[in-house]
């Protein structure tokens, strides 16, 4: 209940209304009677007495309402002196005024009168900014554009016809004409007001108008008759303006509503200002053929002017909108602890990405990244620490990433990076660089975050994408690696775990990321080696068409392959020079070490394939100098898989060797070294590679094109992480 309301049923309160309420309507009443038939008793009884007695009631009730009512005070004390000053004009019209021979025009009288027009506009000001969410100051531009308008079109409408009907003076027809203008600024602000609330103003608006309204009439009426010579002193015409005042005090003690609550947005707010505008330039047109007053051109003019800058103001505003929909846009598509984007973004920008990548017959990888240890740090160091890291963390991502790579956090510690432009072996090589920037470089170091890559084949669509790659997480994380490609059989493993609740399959598999972690720390020349290999022979298998579960062990055999390499004593692993031939002999027992380790678990097929990965096509390979196809496929493929990581890899003494650079050493050696079957896989592979960055740079030519004509759609493309169009590789 509104404190109107609840003040207004005081007992007390009750009967000094109720009682100004009957004198209100008796004196209107009686008034009415004295112009019409006529009272005993003379004019000054009733003709002044009745009239000021009512407008002296109206200002009590509205200075008893500011007293009493703290909401909207300011408002109806402006009423309540604005109704002072019509009665001051009525008293000065009275005393010194009236009688006079010849009556001077304009008057004491008019100047309290025209200032009461002004009060009542200013009330309707802070009426209206008490009753609207957020008051706009563009609101007074536009009444001044009101003003100026309706001013113009009174100018070029009545002023020569006064002048030439009366005969009056320019002051005496512009104080005529000021009446009915200040009454077309006042009806046309509530009509405004009725316009921004959905015609809907409520019970209070709705007498305030109808208050203006009759004052309106009245002076039109009243000029209108002044102008034919027919105007009847204290006639019927007069009761209008204490109606008005009395209609305005009881607007003072109606509760607001739901309906009396203004919205000052949107295009409604355009409209006023625009209708009179155009009436403006109405006027200057009509001036132009017909000819006008003027006051009425200098006016209108005025108006265009004041136009100009109230849509300066509009465009100002439009401004600060868009960049709030934009800030409130990438709130919405961005968290809010690392400042990465968020899972809403990341679903809706990877739709997109596949979309341009099949426009584009390109590839994409999608990584999914799991911090390791998260819980942990937050159940001993509390979320605080937890936080801290999650930004680190965040930032460090942010920093390795490539150009059109973006990064999203998609839970509490997973996180996903789209890849795009790349394919399987190129996305395993951005994961090792984003291991390594997470991880860092110590040999042997628990990784600090799990990684599962995945490429998106033609037509896969954005869930299996990520249901690939949260399979290739999801495997990292059981085995404790660092990255694991996605390849088919994960998703037969995992079927065939969840079904047979083989939890001995996943020890096995943490026992050989163990092992072969042991391996990689006691050769001080590998980083992370033996996991490689293992997801290169997985792309190699692809290329020669291996099925899942074929494929799974040979991913197995990869990442134990060296696991031989525990019983070689760290003299001969880690000497910088070249090995003698007894040393070379002592080296070359590490395959038949890693077969009676690997056997002895019970993965006797992976055991026989690591005995042979140093076999050679030529026979000049060991231990059993096999030739050709006596040679297990996996192994060949091993074999391929081992001298291209080696080859590429950084090593304490030596860069890399760049890709295409290994590929053509491997080449050379096909046939005699390495099987030629795997190394044309691997070719494959990589070659893909290429051919996709080549279709990148065509694509970007072709695209930018469209980007010329489609610059407008990057804004929004820019939340969900997407970047321009062309950002593909």
């Amino acid at each position: 209940m509104s404190d109107t309301v609840s003040i207004r049923r005081a007992p007390r309160i009750r009967k000094v209304l109720g009682a100004a309420a009957i004198l209100g309507v008796a004196a209107f009443l009686a008034y009415g009677l004295d112009v019409t038939v006529g009272l005993p008793g003379g004019r000054a009884l009733y003709s002044h007495g009745l009239y000021g007695a009512m407008f002296a009631l109206v200002a009590g009730v509205l200075t008893l309402r500011v007293a009493l009512v703290p909401r909207e005070r300011y408002a109806w004390f402006v009423f309540a002196v604005a109704t002072c000053a019509h009665l001051c004009g009525w008293l000065s019209y009275w005393l010194f005024v009236e009688g006079s021979t010849p009556i001077p025009y304009p008057s004491v009288a008019d100047a309290w009168w025209l200032v009461a027009y002004v009060l009542d506009y200013y009330a309707l000001a802070l009426l209206l900014r008490a009753r609207a969410e957020r008051f706009r100051r563009a609101l007074l531009v536009d009444g001044a554009i009101g003003i100026l308008a309706l001013a113009a079109i009174s100018a070029a409408v009545v002023f020569d016809q006064l002048s030439h009907s009366t005969g009056a003076s320019t002051s005496a027809i512009l104080t005529n004409l000021a009446y009915p203008l200040a009454d077309l600024v006042l009806t046309a602000t509530v009509v405004t007001v009725f316009a921004l609330s959905g015609w809907r103003p409520g019970r209070c608006w709705g007498l305030i108008g109808l208050a203006f309204a009759i004052q309106a009439v009245a002076d039109s009426t009243y000029l209108y008759q002044t102008a034919a010579g027919t105007l009847v002193e204290s006639g019927v015409l007069d009761m209008a303006w204490p109606l008005a005042g009395l209609l305005i005090a009881l607007a003072a003690w109606t509760a607001p509503r739901g309906g009396d609550e203004i919205e000052l947005e949107g295009w409604r707010m355009l409209v006023v200002p625009g209708v009179f505008t155009l009436a403006a330039v109405g006027v200057l047109v009509y001036g132009s053929l017909a000819g006008v007053a003027p006051v009425a051109t200098l006016l209108a003019t005025a108006t265009l002017g004041v136009a100009t800058v109230r849509t300066v103001i509009a465009f100002r505003r439009m401004l600060q909108l868009a960049e709030q929909h934009e800030r409130a846009l990438d709130a919405a598509f961005r968290d809010h602890l690392t400042g990465l984007r968020n899972h809403r973004a990341f679903h809706e920008a990877l739709e997109e990405v596949l979309s341009l990548a099949r426009d584009s017959e390109t590839p994409v990888c999608l990584l999914m990244l799991d911090m390791v240890g998260l819980k942990a740090t937050n159940d001993t160091l509390g979320h605080q620490a937890g936080d801290e890291r999650l930004k680190g963390f965040s930032a460090r991502l942010m920093g390795v990433l490539r150009g059109g790579d973006v990064a999203y956090r998609v839970g509490g510690d997973e996180f996903a990076v789209t890849v795009p432009g790349v394919q399987a072996w190129t996305g395993f090589n951005v994961a090792g660089r984003l291991q390594l920037a997470l991880s860092g470089d110590q040999p042997g170091a628990v990784p600090k975050v799990s990684i599962g890559v995945a490429e998106a084949e033609a037509k896969l669509d954005k869930d299996t994408l990520i249901g690939r790659a949260d399979s290739a997480l999801v495997e990292a994380k059981r085995s404790h690696r660092r990255i694991v490609l996605y390849s088919e059989g994960l998703d037969l493993e995992r079927d065939r775990g969840e079904a047979n609740g083989d939890a001995l399959r996943v020890h096995t598999k943490t026992l050989a990321t163990a092992l072969a972690r042991a391996v990689d720390a006691k050769d001080s020349y590998t980083r992370s080696h033996s996991e490689t290999v293992a997801e290169m022979c997985v792309t190699i298998a692809a290329g020669l068409g291996f099925g899942p579960g074929r494929t799974q062990k040979l991913r197995l055999a990869g990442l134990l392959h060296d696991v031989g390499k525990i019983g070689i004593p760290d003299t001969i692993l880690q000497k910088p020079s070249r090995l003698t031939d007894e040393e070379f002999e002592t080296m070359k027992m590490h395959s038949q070490l890693g077969y009676s380790i690997v056997s002895g678990a019970g993965l006797e097929q992976e055991a026989h394939w690591i005995l042979h990965h140093h076999e050679r096509p030529d026979g000049r390979g060991y231990p059993d100098g096999l030739v050709g196809e006596e040679i297990p496929l996996e192994s060949r493929v091993i074999l391929v898989a081992d001298a291209f990581e080696a080859m590429t890899s950084d090593r304490p003494y030596r860069r890399g060797r760049p890709e295409a650079e290994a590929l053509e050493e491997l080449r050379r050696q096909a046939g005699t070294q390495f099987d030629a079957d795997c190394v044309a896989a691997l070719e494959q592979a990589l070659q893909r590679g290429a051919d996709v960055a080549s279709r990148v740079e065509e694509w970007r030519g072709h695209d930018a094109e469209e980007e010329r004509g489609g610059a407008e759609q990057n804004g929004d493309r820019e939340h969900l992480g997407l970047g321009p169009r062309v950002s593909l590789g």
